[in-house]
């Protein structure tokens, strides 16, 4: 067990090296992306996330993927042991907290060396400590990444980060659901990580296939994303689903995005669903357009005036 600990920590020291030797390139792709008037703002919010690292499931279930067998053998020797022990304490009658409470420290490695930091880990994620996530205090403040060690890609980093830059700053969601809000933020993620790459980023040195859980979903918003980019930026960096809203009517959007919520989930997408998406997205794009329209029209006028 030390020895994994003292192997993944150094794996720690080394991720942050190699993040720290991209970040100015990773600033400068997320300024492209929202726009050179948000730079201090982003630069600030970026450099002030904190990164916590865990020894989760990922890890076991992968394991044979590590091209460092010997590496891979510690970890599976690992788990082995962590499983063991944590179904001891429930054959000794240990109730679920004091289970949880083991898992929790057993898995917890270090936090990203930068600065002095309190954050709360809530029930919520300890639960499921697999993937890579981003938490925050009840309040929407307080933000921490949550990698699990080894199993990430840039894009993943991307992606959590752009969850920092985007979550509203108090309490309550900025989308009416977490399907809406996870397509939205992977569909900018995966722009900023081209950008990053033009501008020659690359955080991690060695590829994984880990495969996506949105790609199968993306096509629910891929249109909306790419008609009404510009709106969408400027709606979760002021934090205003209005601007949203306003722009291509409330009753379009609110059908819409509970259309994405319902076929998100659905395991058969026919064609009727296809074009119901593509109705709401011409109506709203319809409506764009004439509001766009009017808006010019007034301003004429006040020129002409």
């Amino acid at each position: 067990m030390n020895l994994i600990k003292k192997q993944s920590n150094e794996w720690i020291q080394n991720f942050c090296e190699w993040y720290n030797a991209k970040q100015n390139i990773l600033f400068e792709a997320f300024i492209e992306y929202y726009g050179e008037e948000e730079r201090e703002k982003l630069i600030k919010e970026i450099d002030d996330i904190p990164f916590l690292f865990l020894l989760s499931d990922v890890a076991y279930l992968n394991c044979k993927n590590i091209p460092d067998d010997y590496f891979a053998k510690r970890l599976e020797l690992y788990f082995k042991h962590n499983r063991l022990f944590l179904n001891s304490l429930a054959r000794k009658g240990a109730n679920d907290s004091k289970i949880l409470h083991e898992a929790v420290k057993q898995s917890m490695l270090t936090s990203y060396p930068r600065g002095s930091f309190e954050y709360y880990l809530h029930e919520e994620f300890a639960l499921e400590p697999s993937a890579a996530t981003t938490h925050f205090d009840i309040d929407g403040t307080n933000p921490i990444i949550i990698l699990p060690i080894y199993f990430i890609t840039d894009q993943i980093i991307i992606h959590e980060i752009d969850h920092v830059l985007t979550t509203p700053k108090r309490e309550g969601a900025l989308f009416p659901s977490e399907e809406v809000d996870e397509l939205i933020n992977e569909l900018i993620a995966q722009d900023v990580l081209k950008i990053f790459r033009n501008l020659g980023g690359r955080i991690l040195p060695y590829e994984l296939e880990l495969g996506n859980e949105y790609d199968d979903n993306l096509f629910l918003m891929k249109d909306f994303y790419e008609r009404f980019k510009d709106l969408i930026k400027k709606c979760v960096r002021n934090d205003n689903i209005k601007i949203l809203g306003d722009n291509l009517g409330k009753d379009n959007l609110r059908v819409y995005f509970a259309l994405v919520k319902k076929l998100y989930h659905k395991k058969y997408i026919t064609d009727k669903d296809i074009e119901r998406i593509r109705f709401l997205i011409n109506q709203m794009n319809r409506y764009y357009q004439t509001k766009k329209t009017q808006y010019n029209r007034i301003r004429l006028r006040v020129v002409e005036q």
